[in-house]
């Protein structure tokens, strides 16, 4: 297995911190709105050809350190040399005092990202943990890439530890939205259901075309359980009402409906020129409205990124969202709205009352994982010490091994799939690195698609 340089280290970190970025790929064959239904064939219910895999994870005690005997600056990237006793769960902490504001070092072995560790800019001997990550009983170099600032490494260690709790999965079943409709309580109730239990299947879709949804079922023989699309800057009239009339038909057949949405820098600070925004994406919404039509929305993402404009500042972004909350639900009296909030950062949550769903990026040049990491922090972005947030994956890369999934009790409610060039390819066929292990996962007992929903328009 390669091994990650520097400079992937520092594509995967940006990539893993934001789902939100500029990619050049050809654009897959364009399916107009008539072609979509007509060329669909009728959903039924498929029987699971994939089991679940059983793990021995009897807990075993380990407690290694490895002190650095001149603690000091060791690089952009060191590796530590780790002898792990048994195939089971480990935590793995860091010692170390933060050189520079809030620096960030990777952990990852070969060719997959575990996770990184977040320092506060005033850290000083501070340790630091990322759980669970699962080894096999071997000797593993874990290989720590400092991705931004400098830190000054005086410990590294690991310990054995358990998978994230089932007490995480308890979920409320309360939209944030002051009225929701029926539609969207019957969904939400569902997916509050399914959090720990299943994984939806989610595909992000090119604005205006069912081609990557196509190609996955002409891959694998399912539709996924959710459709996404991204709604960015500002598009024209009939671009966002071809879009709608793809999001009914996709709610008709069966299937749920999601939207990311960025919004454009508004010009010159121009703070009306953002409530234009606002009511250009809420009459996209109404439109859905109109044919009870519920939607997973997820504007603003990957604030904590700081790549995007409404990244600069936690308070900033916290007011930001509730403007858009506000106007959304009381100006235009939305009530169809299931909140997902993917800030990717505790400073930027909004707060429990305007959040229904947490949502991650997780993007990665090599192995995706399980993200286990990822859904074990999320439980730090509210000081409620009864967070109950459902979870889930809003974008990603690649595609994980259900079975890992399972192993680490990592269950997220959805893992979503990107786009273009992370799919498909020129022809619109899916891509070769992903046709088996798309193939499983969407066949996998673990996992819900389009075929598996329950039939909400008779709910």
């Amino acid at each position: 297995m390669k091994k990650l340089n520097f400079f992937s280290i520092m594509l995967i970190l940006m990539l893993m911190l934001t789902g939100c970025f500029d990619i050049n790929y050809p654009p897959p064959p364009a399916v107009s709105v008539t072609q979509s239904s007509e060329e669909s064939p009728i959903v039924q219910e498929k029987e699971n050809k994939y089991r679940l895999k059983k793990y021995d994870l009897t807990p075993k005690p380990f407690n290694y350190t490895h002190d650095f005997p001149e603690p000091g600056e060791l690089g952009k990237t060191f590796t530590v040399e780790v002898d792990f006793n048994s195939p089971q769960h480990y935590r793995i902490g860091i010692v170390a005092t933060a050189l520079t504001d809030n620096p960030v070092v990777v952990l990852s072995v070969a060719d997959e990202v575990y996770g990184a560790f977040y320092f506060d800019e005033d850290s000083d001997e501070e340790q630091y943990f990322i759980s669970p990550v699962y080894f096999p009983k071997n000797k593993t170099e874990l290989t720590f890439t400092v991705v931004r600032g400098r830190v000054k490494v005086l410990q590294v260690s690991a310990e054995n530890t358990l998978t994230i709790p089932r007490e995480r999965f308890e979920a409320s079943k309360t939209l944030c939205s002051p009225a929701p409709s029926i539609e969207a309580i019957g969904v939400f109730e569902y997916l509050t259901t399914e959090f720990g239990q299943r994984v939806l299947t989610s595909q992000h879709c090119t604005i205006n075309t069912n081609a990557e949804i196509e190609a996955v079922y002409k891959s694998t023989g399912r539709y996924p359980a959710v459709r996404f699309v991204e709604l960015e800057g500002v598009l024209p009239a009939d671009v966002l009402d071809n879009e709608v009339e793809l999001m009914k038909e996709w709610w008709e057949k069966g299937g749920l409906v999601g939207i990311t949405w960025l919004p454009d820098v508004p010009k010159d600070g121009n703070r009306d020129a953002f409530f234009d925004d606002i009511d250009i994406m809420a009459q996209v919404l109404l439109q859905l409205a109109a044919d009870n039509v519920p939607v997973l929305f997820n504007p603003l993402p990957d604030a904590g990124s700081r790549l995007n404009w409404w990244g600069d500042s936690g308070k900033e972004y916290i007011q930001l969202w509730q403007l858009v909350y506000e106007q959304m639900t009381a100006v235009h009296g939305l009530d169809n709205i299931i909140w997902i909030w993917s800030g990717g950062n505790y400073k930027y949550y909004p707060g429990d009352n305007r959040v229904d769903i947490i949502g991650e990026s997780a993007f990665s040049e090599g192995n995706i994982g399980t993200q286990a990491v990822r859904l074990a922090y999320t439980d730090s972005y509210s000081s409620d010490a009864s967070f109950n947030k459902p979870a889930v994956i809003s974008a990603s890369s690649g595609i994980p091994s259900p079975d890992a999934l399972a192993r680490d009790n990592a269950a997220w409610l959805i893992w979503s799939l990107y786009k273009g060039s992370f799919v498909i390819d020129d022809s619109g066929k899916v891509i070769a690195e992903i046709e088996i292990p798309l193939e499983r996962f969407y066949n996998h007992e673990l996992t819900v698609c389009l075929d598996n929903l329950p039939k909400f328009m008779l709910i």
